[in-house]
């Protein structure tokens, strides 16, 4: 198991460039390491669209060998959609019939557009994009720092537990996007903007919310993606001295607090047990959602 070390900046880290001091510095030591002892990774956190200055200035000060993104592989779209229309209703519906898109990423696209608004769900993907062009011009490799959305997806329903919480989740994250489509606001929940953290980022404080009103979901949706994205960032010392990691600002304190933490990956990346009953239940929800929204938003024309 790895074991990591953060750094608060009043002792120097090995590359560290003096004028990104207010970005942590977490290290790993991995003794098998063929290039070095140690590894440091720049840790940044960004929340859309202006913080793509940054991101590109800390690649180009520290070119690292390999830049981490806040993203799982199979979501790779997200970048090729950058600086595209946000995703709207519509959209997602053209998506589902056609086929082009996987029902587990509608589904996300969806919570994403509902808790924190579309605008700033492509701003978001603004900052990773500019992430991953960077790291292709320094010549360092891609890392995805998140959990494969289906896991994430099918442990939140799991963890959901009775049919009435599901039913109850349903009813917010889509009854709500039946009654005011994704396009126009943000899904607000009875917890008000007072309570959100200000050094954050506008999904991951959608989340937080939304795990305030459903705490069972606050271990895959939060604690378990931030244990996940420490073991990638650790792993990453096997072969590189250098990392620089773009993840969402609302990440900073769960992937700070596991750094040193014992992380069984096997148990976090693990399916729960297939139940053929709650797959028809969560996919059927979301087709029916979608259909009903898109047949009242005719409606209005």
């Amino acid at each position: 198991m790895l074991r990591g070390e953060v750094v608060a900046g009043e002792e120097p880290v090995v590359g560290e460039p003096p004028e990104m001091p207010g970005v942590p510095v977490l290290r790993t030591h991995q003794p098998g390491n063929p290039l070095a002892s140690e590894q440091a990774c720049w840790l940044l956190g960004v929340a859309g669209q202006d913080d793509v200055a940054g991101v590109q200035t800390l690649i180009r000060t520290v070119n690292p060998q390999v830049v981490l993104i806040d993203l799982c592989a199979s979501r790779t779209d997200v970048l090729r959609r950058q600086g595209t229309e946000a995703p709207t209703l519509g959209s997602m519906v053209s998506a589902f019939r056609e086929g082009t898109t996987p029902t587990a990423h509608i589904a996300w696209g969806w919570l994403c557009a509902r808790l924190a608004g579309p605008a700033a769900t492509m701003a978001a993907a603004a900052a990773l994009h500019a992430a991953v062009t960077e790291a292709g011009q320094c010549g360092a490799a891609i890392a995805f720092g998140e959990r494969p959305l289906q896991i994430t997806l099918m442990r939140s329903w799991a963890a959901l537990g009775n049919p009435w919480q599901r039913a109850k989740f349903l009813g917010v994250a889509l009854g709500a996007g039946i009654a005011a489509p994704v396009e126009k606001q943000p899904l607000k929940l009875q917890h008000k903007a007072a309570d959100r953290a200000a050094d954050s980022d506008p999904l991951t404080q959608g989340l937080q919310e939304l795990c305030r009103e459903f705490p069972q979901l606050k271990g895959p949706l939060m604690e378990e993606r931030a244990q996940y994205t420490v073991a990638v960032m650790r792993s990453l010392a096997t072969s590189a001295t250098r990392v620089v990691a773009v993840v969402a600002a609302g990440r900073l304190p769960g992937i700070r607090a596991n750094w040193d933490a014992d992380i069984d990956l096997p148990a976090i990346t693990a399916s729960p047990p297939p139940r053929h009953t709650m797959r028809l239940y969560l996919w059927g929800a979301v087709t029916v959602g979608v259909t009903a929204g898109v047949v009242l938003s005719w409606r209005k024309q």
